[in-house]
């Protein structure tokens, strides 16, 4: 019989569609057989051709809740025996490199989590429940295609129960890979974590996992192992609990995640809108950031999780549980649990049961173990709504290693050059090109530890091994002291590929364009790049750029000023010097001391060594100049009082100066923009005879002489900081514009579309404003959603430069040779 072979990619394993596929063909009688692959699925249908078109359409109409067909090709014949029924046949891998994804882990479906809390079910109480809607994917698989053989349940031989459901066409775990129960999986251990005896029904009298909610009770810090890593637990409306975690994990300041048991919890303490609950109950459960409901609950959450200047507004990351081992251990937790990574600050998440003893038993009072291996380590994604739209933060479970399209016109060169990109030093990822998609790593931490380089070597092996992925050429950041770039040198050393330098904010560029998938041949567009620090083209330090260009090659059009950074690093960990530089880039030190001596922080400089710093500024040594939107945020943050001495933690400064802008205040500074009353920031060309001659840029003194003056009349910090951000969207959308008129009067190409990325459009009230302003001067915005916009989606946009520049080189190849 001569049957239909078909080959179906996306996500397509992992999520129950062989099963789908195999209970269709029996409902319709289709004879052939499925199997998964190293490419995705592959069938074979019989039947005539309109019941094979039948069968398609239904298939594709009735997907499981995971799956997703990117591409059907149908075309080739196989021979089938007569009388065949239908099969579900043993994967095979094949040669070559596999294009088949392993779907992120998704979290607890509803079926499941009722049947763990359902006495009379055989998994009632059983914490590593799963069916083929939910559980553990990525970091458990070992290589592809998905098997149960090639994850680290390879471990747990099905029991007969097990089996039935396994291999039954009716029942939602047929072919199920991660599935067992109390009789044949995993199994939870729970231990002081100085090891010494206990006795369990002091605590609970049905098992381990209940015992974790009277400990948290209790006040005691408990390390849970979950899906990618282990969690510190403790009660969240407990100030004791908060800072003794605070205390033992060094992290002083930087906000702590949050778990609450159901969505009643979360509204209880928060505020809510449609996109937010959605993804709050979406399978990739992040975190998602929230307004802290006013007025707070009876028993607030403790001030101590989430630190803030008095007056701004509280936001809390909130998630609800992904498994049911949390769902099982918050059951009678009617209030929020801090549920933060498991390590010590700046270390990686710790994913094995003996290394918790050893790294987090100062830590944690109590530690909840299993047998299941963590095969990659994967951290909580963080999610926020920002004008209308989640977008991702830290993309990690639930998103990471789902592929990413590549922008039409890369399918030629994908197929021949395939990058491996190393990311940045902060909020690091590496990204693998593929012949038709890029893999986007999930969130591998910074790079300043010893142990977090080397989870990202064994992270970034371990993608490598889990796709074949073998690069041809490697890409890094331009910046020559790049911790990631060093290792993607050594790599390309080790391997003798060729290494591509990719300009941090050109990256960020593309990474924007990429999301939105611009032609790889599209006229040139303009990007909008504001972050922190990374190295320009020119030899300078760049954070606040108008770039125009595309994926291969962008020029800077426009940026902010380039002001010293008094100290080098120490001025992104110290917002004074940032203060300091700033004004005395628009002013001596003598006329801000005759013209604001009485404000405040004027006289809190004054105590500084104003001497040393002036000769830094005068000579330049220990002070380089960079054009950062960041440090433009710490210096204003340190006018208002705001992390002026220290920063614990990256972008505190510019978050809590986020915070303090109000809806009454940001109502009454857009009122004054209506009547054009604001901070002025005109955009100058830069004289002859400096750096970059000729190109405009946002000049800030008239803007620092309106903040100082506000200062000294009492302006509530609240109006301050709202008048900046407003006056600095209005600049910048000011900026672009002329940066684009510019090009249009030396009659050269360029498209009215403005791609916004760099860590800065984090900051909701900015990211909006620069939309309205952009919008209001014509132009086309693109931001980003499913790619981080800080550099967390660096390694992304490496990629694609670099294909790019191989597409271009590979071009002029072959017009020179013809």
């Amino acid at each position: 019989m001569n049957a239909e072979r078909i080959r179906l990619r996306g996500r397509v394993q992992g999520v129950g569609f062989r099963p789908t596929v195999a209970r269709l063909a029996a409902e319709l009688g289709m004879s052939g057989w499925v199997k998964n692959d190293s490419e995705g699925v592959e069938l074979a249908l019989g039947g005539d051709e309109a019941a094979r078109d039948r069968f398609l359409a239904a298939l594709t109409a009735g997907l499981p809740p995971l799956a997703r067909i990117e591409e059907i090709v149908r075309g080739a014949v196989v021979e089938l025996p007569i009388n065949q029924g239908f099969a579900i046949l043993e994967s095979t891998r094949g040669d070559a490199a596999p294009s088949a994804t392993v779907i992120p882990d998704a979290a607890q479906c509803a079926a499941c989590a009722a049947e763990v809390l359902d006495p009379h079910a055989r998994r009632f109480r059983y914490p590593f429940t799963n069916c083929t809607h939910c559980g553990p994917r990525f970091t458990i698989a070992t290589t592809v295609p998905w098997d149960r053989a090639r994850t680290t349940m390879h471990a747990f031989p099905l029991c007969d129960a097990c089996r039935l459901e396994y291999e039954d066409p009716s029942d939602r775990r047929y072919h199920a890979e991660p599935i067992a129960c109390h009789a044949c999986g995993p199994r939870v251990t729970l231990s002081r974590a100085d090891r010494r005896a206990f006795a369990t029904d002091s605590m609970t009298m049905l098992d381990a996992v209940d015992a974790v909610a009277t400990l948290i009770a209790r006040g005691e810090i408990v390390a849970l192992k979950g899906l990618g890593g282990f969690h510190l637990l403790c009660d969240a409306t407990s100030s004791e609990a908060v800072a003794k975690l605070r205390a033992r994990k060094h992290r002083p300041d930087k906000p702590f995640a949050l778990i609450a048991r159901d969505l009643a919890v979360i509204e209880a303490y928060c505020e809510l809108d449609a996109h937010e609950r959605a993804a709050l109950t979406s399978p990739a459960a992040p975190i998602v950031l929230l307004a802290a409901r006013q007025p707070a609950p009876a028993r607030p959450i403790a001030p101590e999780v989430a630190p803030l200047p008095e007056g701004a507004i509280a936001r809390h990351g909130m998630m609800l549980p992904a498994t049911p081992l949390h769902v099982l251990a918050l059951r009678r937790c009617t209030r929020p649990v801090v549920c933060t990574s498991g390590n010590r600050s700046e270390e990686p998440q710790v994913i094995d049961d003996d290394d918790a003893f050893a790294r987090l038993g100062t830590i944690a009072d109590w530690i909840v173990g299993h047998d299941r291996p963590i095969h990659s380590r994967v951290d909580d994604s963080v999610v926020r709504v920002v004008a209308g739209r989640p977008r991702i933060w830290r993309r990690a479970r639930g998103y990471a290693p789902s592929p990413l399209a590549l922008p039409p016109g890369f399918e030629g060169v994908a197929r021949t050059v395939s990058v491996a990109a190393a990311g940045s030093d902060l909020k690091s990822t590496v990204c693998l090109s593929r012949a038709r998609d890029l893999v986007l790593s999930q969130h591998l931490g910074d790079l300043d530890d010893a142990l977090a380089r080397a989870a990202y070597d064994e992270q970034w092996t371990r993608l490598s091994a889990l796709f074949d992925h073998r690069p041809t050429v490697v890409a890094v950041d331009n910046h020559p002291d790049s911790r990631a770039g060093a290792h993607g040198r050594q790599r390309a050393e080790d391997a003798g590929l060729a290494v591509i330098e990719i300009p941090h904010h050109h990256a960020h560029f593309a990474a924007c364009l990429g999301e939105h998938r611009i032609p790889r041949d599209a006229a040139p567009h303009v990007g909008l790049i504001l972050d922190g620090i990374g190295a320009g083209d020119d030899g300078t330090l760049w954070g606040g750029e108008v770039l125009i260009g595309g994926y291969a090659h962008a020029e800077r059009a426009a940026c902010l000023k380039p002001v010293a950074l008094l100290g080098g690093d120490r001025a992104a960990r110290e917002p004074w010097r940032c203060l300091y530089a700033h004004l005395r880039a628009e002013a001596s030190w003598g006329e801000l001391v005759a013209s604001f001596g009485d404000v405040p922080v004027i006289a809190r400089l004054r105590a500084k060594p104003t001497d040393a710093l002036d000769q830094m500024l005068r000579t330049g040594l220990g002070a380089p100049r960079a054009s950062s939107c960041g440090r433009l945020f710490d210096a204003v943050a340190a006018a208002l009082d705001l992390s002026f001495e220290a920063q614990s933690h990256e972008a505190q400064a510019a978050m809590a100066l986020e915070a303090l802008v109000t809806p009454e205040a940001l109502g009454r500074a857009l009122a004054e923009r209506a009547e054009n009353e604001i901070y002025p920031l005109p955009a100058p060309l830069i004289r002859a005879g400096e750096r970059g001659a000729g190109l405009p840029y946002l000049e800030p003194l008239g803007m620092w002489r309106a903040i100082l003056g506000d200062l000294a009349t009492g302006a509530s910090h609240a109006l301050i900081a709202a008048r900046f951000h407003v006056a600095l969207a209005a600049g910048l959308a000011q900026l672009v514009d002329k940066a684009v008129r510019a090009r249009i009067a030396a009659s050269l190409p360029i498209e009215r579309t403005v791609a916004l990325s760099g860590g800065c459009l984090q900051n909701a009230v900015l990211h909006q404003r620069l939309v309205v302003e952009l919008e209001a001067l014509e132009f086309r915005v693109l931001t980003h959603a499913e790619v981080p916009a800080n550099d967390g989606g660096i390694a992304f946009g490496q990629a694609l430069v670099a294909l790019a520049r191989a597409a271009d080189t590979s071009h002029q190849e072959d017009t020179s040779c013809a």
